[in-house]
């Protein structure tokens, strides 16, 4: 898989848990809408760590 393709798919996953967050708050889950937020912030972290390293590597080039 190209990292270009994992950031997407981080990317992805995060809108995922976005919505998957406004569900579990729709129905009064608060605890499981807290862990999807904490995913949501992982995934867009990782994301943001793939694009630098995707950078690094092409200055590096």
């Amino acid at each position: 898989m190209k990292k270009s393709d994992m950031i997407a798919r981080m990317k992805q996953l995060a809108h995922n848990q976005d919505k998957i967050e406004e569900v579990f708050l729709q129905n009064n889950e608060a605890d499981r809408a807290e862990v999807a937020k904490i995913k949501k912030v992982m995934y867009e972290n990782f994301a943001e760590l793939l694009e630098n390293w995707l950078d690094n590597e092409t200055e590096e080039v």
